[in-house]
């Protein structure tokens, strides 16, 4: 599996929906372990960057890579499938 890069580079910021200003957002509240919290804390301050930031550049990126292992899941469905007939075919672009 693909591991995220640890920092985006100017083009992947401006044109993640985090760097969109005039979204107001919305609220998710989390229960991290203390383990997890610090080490967030801690890139926080050394990045000198809001945990709130942290967050959300992390879900996006976990939420692409997720969207990726679907869309492979359901290209090897369809490949395994294409024997049977068009009739069983997944339309990725649909998902």
């Amino acid at each position: 599996m693909e591991m995220p890069d640890l920092y985006w580079s100017h083009s992947q910021l401006s044109r993640a929906a985090i760097s969109d200003s005039s979204d107001v957002g919305h609220v998710v509240t989390a229960k991290l372990p203390g383990a997890l919290f610090s080490r967030l804390d801690e890139a926080a301050k050394r990045m000198d960057r809001s945990k709130n930031w942290i967050v959300c550049q992390a879900l996006n990126e976990w939420l692409e890579l997720e969207e990726r292992r679907h869309d492979a899941e359901l290209e090897e469905v369809n490949e395994r499938t294409a024997s049977v007939g068009d009739e069983w075919q997944i339309d990725v672009a649909a998902e």
